[in-house]
């Protein structure tokens, strides 16, 4: 799935009745990807087929998607949503996908401690993954102030072993001085519980899940090396993980 023709586009979509869809997408000749995260609690509830449906409906290839909880306090889970919102959100996933996929760009990557951010080469942003520990509250007040530091849109997970509070202001500073490298490489396999994605040389391993307790709580995130055989209960417990292999901001 490596070409070194990669396209790198983002989206934003508003959801009913709250939170939202970030999206991440990536575009070369023979290979599409969309990394999405969503304001919804129980990710894994949520209806692939439909969404592989309306995506059929538009004429692009096929496209893998990871979709990722996102872990915010405005989330909510997709179970108690009446029919009716359950589509809208299934309608926001794939404009979001759709809009990430159409409109990408060549990109640089920037990687640091507690984010990844892609850029246009005129250094416009494209898209920032920020990673929080596990004790800090995802709220929209933090959203806004990653979101004018860093551009829109900006899509905040949880690394549940990196327990070291970062201060958001100093993100924007970190991201400037942070290199910047052409994005070249992409690829990505689905394991038995998770999925390994790598960029450049940079690897994320992210594990969807079901959502077993609040948001708040440390071990919603496992953050461990691609490598690491989980336990049931934690695989059970864990609904997304991303750990940047490359730095050193877990504590194996």
């Amino acid at each position: 799935m490596t070409t070194y023709d990669w396209f790198v586009g983002s989206a934003s979509k508003r959801m009913m009745p709250q939170g939202w869809v970030h999206a991440i997408g990536f575009r070369s000749e023979r290979a599409l990807l969309a990394l999405v995260a969503a304001d919804i609690d129980d990710v894994a509830a949520i209806d692939l087929t439909a969404i592989t449906a309306h995506l059929t409906l538009h004429p692009i290839e096929t496209v893998e998607v990871i979709l990722v909880a996102s872990g915010t306090q405005s989330a909510l889970p997709y179970t108690t949503l009446t029919p009716t919102n359950q589509h809208q959100v299934i309608h926001a996933i794939v404009d979001a996908i759709i809009d990430a996929l159409t409109f990408g760009c060549p990109a640089t990557l920037r990687v640091t401690p507690h984010a990844l951010q892609w850029r246009k080469f005129d250094e416009q942003p494209i898209a920032t993954l920020t990673m929080h520990p596990p004790q800090q509250v995802i709220d929209t007040t933090l959203h806004q102030q990653l979101t004018h530091a860093c551009g829109d849109p900006v899509l905040m997970v949880r690394h549940a072993w990196d327990n070291d509070a970062w201060d958001c202001t100093t993100i924007a500073a970190q991201l400037t001085t942070s290199s910047a490298t052409p994005v070249t490489s992409v690829d990505w396999q689905h394991h038995d519980d998770y999925w390994v994605l790598s960029i450049n040389h940079t690897t994320l391993g992210i594990i969807p899940g079901m959502l077993t307790t609040a948001p708040q709580s440390p071990h919603h995130l496992i953050a461990t090396r691609p490598h690491v055989t989980l336990t049931a209960a934690q695989t059970a417990a864990t609904f997304v993980f991303l750990h940047e292999a490359n730095h050193d901001v877990n504590h194996d």
